[in-house]
C-alpha cells in the first residue's frame, strides 16, 4: 500500500490536538543531584508555536529544579489514539500578577485559596525546542531505522521535519507503513 508523506504542518496540528486533548502531562526537570524529576502536572492550552504555560507553588521542587537549569521535557499521552508528544524546550518562571491572572486555572483554587494572587502561585511558561510524536491512530511515525516517533525542530524560520527519521510516512491502513 503506497503511503503519503506527511507535512510538518499536519504533524504539528496533530500534536496540538493531543496536548488539547489531555488534561494532565508530566513535565522533567533536572534534580539536584544529577537525576530527573518526573511529576503529573495540569497545563493550559499550547499557544502558538506550542508554548505551553502551567502552574505551580514557588515553594515546589520544579521551581528549584528550573533555577538550576531551566531545561524542561513535557510528555503527553492519549491513550484513546494510542499517541504520544514529547516536548523538549526551556522554562522560564514567570511571578508577574497580571499574567499569573490571565493564566488562572479554576481546578487549582484548592492548592491556591487566595486565588492568583497568592504570592506562593507562579507559573512555568514553557517553549519548545523540538519535539517527538507517534500517532498509531493516524500514521504519524517514523520508519526509518526503525518505526518510532517523529521527530521536529523549531528553527527561528519555524517548525521542521526532522532529517534522517523517514520523514513520517502515513498509510491508509493502520500498522502499514510504506
Amino acid at each position: 500500500m503506497q503511503g503519503t508523506a506527511l507535512s510538518c504542518e499536519y504533524v504539528l496540528q496533530n500534536a496540538r490536538k493531543i496536548i488539547e486533548t489531555v488534561d494532565y502531562c508530566f513535565m522533567m526537570t533536572h534534580g539536584e543531584f544529577g537525576q530527573i524529576n518526573a511529576r503529573l502536572v495540569q497545563h493550559l492550552k499550547p499557544e502558538q508555536d506550542l508554548i505551553v504555560w502551567l502552574g505551580t507553588s514557588n515553594k515546589s521542587r520544579k521551581i528549584d529544579d528550573i533555577h538550576r537549569n531551566n531545561k524542561i521535557t513535557l510528555a503527553f499521552q492519549d491513550n484513546e489514539k494510542q499517541a504520544y508528544i514529547t516536548i523538549f524546550g526551556t522554562g522560564f518562571i514567570n511571578t508577574d500578577i497580571e499574567t499569573r491572572q490571565k493564566y488562572w486555572h479554576e481546578d487549582w483554587l484548592p492548592l491556591f485559596p487566595n486565588g492568583p494572587e497568592t504570592e506562593d502561585y507562579v507559573l512555568v511558561k514553557f517553549i519548545p525546542s523540538h519535539l517527538e510524536i507517534m500517532d498509531l491512530s493516524l500514521g504519524i511515525l517514523s520508519q526509518y531505522p526503525v518505526i518510532s516517533a517523529l521527530k521536529i525542530n523549531k528553527l527561528e524560520s519555524g517548525w521542521r521535519l526532522a532529517g534522517g527519521n523517514g520523514l513520517g510516512v502515513r498509510s491508509n491502513k493502520l500498522g502499514v507503513i510504506s
